[in-house]
């Protein structure tokens, strides 16, 4: 057996092993998959954190910020509604900032990764 054949043999019975496991697909997505219900949303009234402090339910919960300037909203475009569900990816971070009288106040609650893309039920 010669050594061209020796290689791709070997090459070929490592591609059997090595793919017989999982990719892992949070490392090749672009951000954090989110889902569920719509449990609160409150906004964010300072303008460098402008937005929507939204906490999702389960399946895929958490709390995320959406940005009219840096979120892609698609139908049927009830982010603002509690009883609404979402579905959408999320990275990054933003606080939410309310504004004072010197300017933006301490952050309201922990923020949370900003939302990429969103999209949302009828009700």
């Amino acid at each position: 057996m010669g050594t061209v054949k020796r290689l791709l043999l070997v090459l070929l019975i490592s591609l059997l092993i090595l793919g017989g496991f999982p990719v892992f697909t949070n490392a090749l997505s672009l951000g954090y998959p989110f889902g569920g219900k719509i449990k609160s949303v409150t906004i964010c009234t300072c303008p460098a954190s402008f937005g929507w402090q939204i906490t999702v339910g389960p399946p895929r919960p958490g709390i995320f910020m959406y940005s009219p300037f840096f979120s892609r909203l698609f139908s049927y475009y009830k982010i603002m509604t509690p009883g609404s569900y979402v579905l959408g990816v999320a990275s990054g971070y933003m606080a939410c900032l309310p504004i004072s009288t010197t300017g933006c106040g301490a952050p309201i609650g922990p923020g949370g990764p900003l939302i990429r893309f969103v999209g949302t039920s009828v009700r």
